[in-house]
Formats: structure tokens, sequence, C-alpha cells
């Protein structure tokens, strides 16, 4: 995700929400993938959804789970399970989206 949202440069941004069982989990998370550039950018915003409300209120069963959100903030998509998001279709996904 992160490779496609340099790729697309703020045009695609990742909304994330961590099911994480504490907050160093998390913190461990984005020091792997050195999220803290992104953050500042605002390019990539994670919420730590501790009490599972977020998960709740849209029905989450699998992770991960993607939602593809419009500008209009209308759900274009849900993809369930893991995804390569940066493959030869998925630049031609959102390039399209895009347009």
């Amino acid at each position: 995700m992160q490779k496609l949202v340099d790729h697309f440069k703020g045009d695609v941004v990742i909304f994330a929400v961590s099911h994480d069982n504490d907050e160093a989990d998390l913190k461990n998370f984005l020091k792997a993938f050195k999220a803290e550039k992104q953050q500042k950018e605002r390019t990539i915003s994670i919420v730590w959804d501790q009490d599972r409300t977020i998960a709740n209120r849209f029905a989450i069963e699998a992770l991960p789970e993607s939602f593809i959100i419009g500008a209009d903030m209308k759900l274009i998509r849900k993809v369930a399970g893991s995804e390569n998001w940066y493959s030869p279709e998925a630049v031609a996904y959102f390039t399209n989206l895009l347009k």
C-alpha cells in the first residue's frame, strides 16, 4: 500500500484502522514499515480501534479488509484478505479511478 501511495504522490491516501491488542504493537508496526514519513505528509493516517467500535460499525469480519472510498466519500469496493496493492493491475485500477 505504501508503494501505491508513493506512486500516486498524494492523489491516493490510506486511512488505516488498527486492531492491535495494545498501543506498543501498533507503534512497532509503524516502525517496521517506516510509516512515520507518510504520516507527517498525511498520505497515511492510522487510528487505534482499541474497543473495536469501527470494526463493529463496518462489520469487519476478516483481517485485513480494505475499503476503497472515492473523493465523494462513497464506497467503491471492499476487499477482504491480502492484496498486492502495487501490482500493475492495482496501479491501472487506481489510475482509472483517478481519471
